[in-house]
């Protein structure tokens, strides 16, 4: 296969990574005329077939399969640009946050792009070493462009789509990652970064949250309800049930099927727990509530300062209630400036160009770069090159009722959805670019 300038490595194929991608490659394809590749993370062999000048991962530090595949292709010589997926921190959790999985701060890739110049100053404060070990750049809420740039679904078409037209009013809620916390490998993590009574929270507030939802769809039968899985959520351990779907006339859930940004703008109303959606939400006119049963804000983002806050099912009934009588959700409007300061500390620049300018950043490095052979890891390439054949061979079997249940198979055989975003998007990029 000939080899291509820039290999993209995602780990979903839609959703927000691909938001985030879809631009940078269409940049990087018309305007520079580079021959770009997508591959998936779960095949690290796919450097060895496509032979890049350079690789380009949607983050380097969201799961161990992005750490395997970050380690292979450095250690095999190829210069690697990492993005960053969920680039809002804090002093609070930048110095568990920043590195993910890779949990012993290994440098495998070459250039590091954060979202603003906070960030970048934090990391900096916190590790000082990066300054000599990677290019440290900016790269701006790359995924937040898409407000700038697309138009986004239609209530009465999106609930026509389900067959939901009968509901006049329709909140959201935006999943978190609680099952990560219940995780033994991430138990450690979580007690040395809160502590021991911190974990007693967020197991509380699991349940109490969940307890919420249940009860505020039972009360509000005359309302539509759109949960919002997270894309790295599990079964086990979730405050939302996707068997609400089926318990529930007025319930849809979704995980990757719809992107985010078409389920915020058919809604009237967006909750969380905590989520940084509540700034995409804000970008597309919509008040939030934030639920929050405890006093737990020590690891949450700052969304919550622009936010309505229930702290329990009353509170978040009468927010509720009020928006049906009067929509208006008591105590969100009061905060637009808290809003405004939040959002361009998030998103650095709000002219929807983020994309083109860490685009011309990415060029100028595929151009500046050289890479160097290594031949050292030949029974890594016999491991990945049997993965990758197995991969190809179970993902034409997935029919098969012992495969047809696995995650990893499934999100392989996303990337034909990657294709139909790709050209979803295109012509509102192609406009976007000549207006702008």
């Amino acid at each position: 296969m000939d080899k291509c300038d820039i290999l993209i490595v995602m780990f979903f194929f839609k959703g927000r990574d691909a938001e985030i991608i879809i631009p940078l490659k269409y940049y990087l394809e018309n305007i520079f005329h580079l021959n770009v590749k997508v591959c998936s993370v779960f095949d690290p062999y796919m450097i060895d077939i496509y032979n890049p000048g350079i690789v380009l991962m949607e983050n380097t530090i969201g799961s161990e399969f992005h750490v395997a595949f970050g380690k292979y292709a450095f250690k095999k010589g190829y210069p690697i640009v990492s993005l960053v997926s969920e680039g809002y921190l804090t002093e609070q959790n930048v110095q568990t946050d920043l590195w993910g999985c890779n949990l012993k701060h290994e440098i495998y890739f070459n250039k590091w792009f954060l979202w603003t110049p906070g960030l970048k100053r934090m990391a900096l404060k916190y590790f000082p070493d990066l300054k000599k070990k990677v290019d440290l750049d900016i790269s701006g809420a790359i995924g937040f462009d898409r407000y700038q740039i697309y138009d986004f679904a239609d209530q009465r078409k999106f609930l026509k789509k389900y067959h939901k037209e009968k509901y006049k009013k329709v909140i959201g809620y935006a999943g978190w990652v609680f099952c990560s916390y219940f995780n033994p490998k991430e138990y450690e993590k979580l007690i040395s970064e809160f502590g021991q009574k911190y974990f007693s929270y967020f197991k509380n507030d699991k349940e109490t949250v969940s307890n919420i939802l249940r009860q505020i769809i039972k009360s509000n039968k005359d309302t539509l309800f759109i949960f919002k899985l997270h894309p790295s959520e599990m079964e086990d351990n979730m405050d939302i049930s996707r068997s609400w779907a089926q318990e529930f006339d007025n319930v849809l859930v979704f995980q990757a099927e719809e992107p985010v940004a078409d389920i915020i703008n058919v809604c009237d109303i967006w909750m969380v727990y905590d989520s940084t959606t509540c700034t995409e939400a804000w970008l597309l006119g919509k008040p939030t509530i934030v639920i929050m049963p405890s006093p737990n804000i020590k690891f949450r983002s700052d969304c919550y300062k622009g936010s309505a806050i229930a702290r329990n099912l009353h509170q978040l009934s009468d927010l509720i209630d009020n928006y049906k009588e009067k929509e208006r959700v008591e105590g969100f409007y009061e905060k637009k400036k808290y809003r405004k300061k939040i959002i361009r500390a998030l998103v650095y620049r709000e002219d929807g160009l983020n994309f083109k300018r860490t685009a011309e950043k990415i060029h100028q490095f595929l151009m500046i770069s050289s890479k160097r052979r290594d031949t050292s890891l030949l029974s890594f390439k016999i491991c990945y090159l049997i993965q990758h054949l197995s991969l190809v061979l179970l993902s034409r079997l997935i029919w098969l009722p012992f495969l047809n249940k696995s995650t990893i198979l499934k999100w392989y055989n996303e990337q034909p959805d990657f294709i139909n975003l790709e050209k979803k998007y295109t012509p509102y990029i192609r406009k976007f670019l000549k207006t702008s």
